[in-house]
């Protein structure tokens, strides 16, 4: 089973802490991020939500440059 979202801050933290993009899909004008549901992304997706988790910001600068560029048409 996959999981959609639309939250780029929630994709880069994701994929900083290994978590691997299945998919990127077009949701009209937007982009969708999809990732296969487990375990290991509801722990981590719990984590970011109640401010427990952490990762480099200036990774997470760069990550969000990348994701950015992957969704510009």
């Amino acid at each position: 089973m996959y999981v959609e979202t639309q939250d780029m801050w929630l994709t880069a933290f994701l994929t900083l802490k290994g978590i691997e993009l299945h998919q990127l899909k077009n949701y009209g004008p937007r982009k969708l991020f999809v990732f296969e549901d487990d375990e290991l992304f509801q722990k981590l997706k719990r984590s970011y939500y109640f401010n427990e988790g952490s990762v480099d910001p200036l990774q997470l600068k760069t990550r969000i440059r990348e994701l950015k560029s992957m969704t510009v048409d």
